[in-house]
């Protein structure tokens, strides 16, 4: 972390809430910790009476924490997920239909194993409805050490899926028949009409 000009943040991550003020009327982040700053955001923050911000560098080897949530999530992610937008460095992955959820919890405990990294579930093997998210995953530092991310996504490639909704079909059951009524069934065979 270090302390830049505002003008020479371009491209880099806030590593704290940057917070604007409109006497009566509203207080609120205008940009949030992990913000990379771009071009459009300087006559702004300038605008708010920021000279100077605390930011980190990303370099070559390191990944911004939305980055790296969106590249696990993309890898984990089988049939009948959709993701999220990352938001605040997470992103979370939802049913895209009713179905049953699978998810490869070796896996998932692989990928848990980095203690900066974390990829939450519900319960595989439930039925889920279109629409419920079901998972999510995020990185706890502003930036990452791209190698990590690289492992966790090579652990999705491996066991592929990590987390799939599998579709519920509707199946013709015919007759319904009972445990009584093939005893019954069996016995009439065997020894002609029974009265009971």
């Amino acid at each position: 972390m270090r302390k830049v000009m505002v003008q020479e943040a371009l491209g880099m991550v806030l590593c704290h809430d940057v917070t604007r003020i409109i006497p009566g009327r509203s207080k609120g982040p205008a940009f949030r910790k992990g913000h990379i700053v771009t071009p459009e955001d300087i006559p702004q923050l300038l605008d708010m009476g920021k000279e100077h911000l605390y930011v980190w560098e990303i370099d070559n080897g390191m990944l911004h924490e939305s980055d790296a949530a969106n590249r696990i999530a993309h890898a984990a992610a089988g049939q009948g997920i959709r993701l999220s937008l990352p938001c605040e460095g997470k992103v979370e992955l939802i049913a895209e239909y009713d179905g049953l959820l699978k998810i490869n919890t070796d896996a998932l405990f692989e990928i848990n194993f980095d203690e900066e990294i974390v990829f939450a579930t519900i319960h595989s093997n439930h039925v889920v409805p279109a629409g419920k998210i079901v998972a999510g995953t995020r990185v706890i530092p502003l930036v990452i050490d791209v190698e990590k991310i690289a492992r966790s996504v090579e652990i999705c490639r491996r066991s592929s899926p990590v987390i799939e909704i599998k579709r519920l079909r509707s199946l013709d059951a015919g007759i319904i028949t009972t445990g009584s009524e093939v005893y019954h069934s069996r016995i009439k065979d065997q020894f002609g009409p029974v009265v009971i």
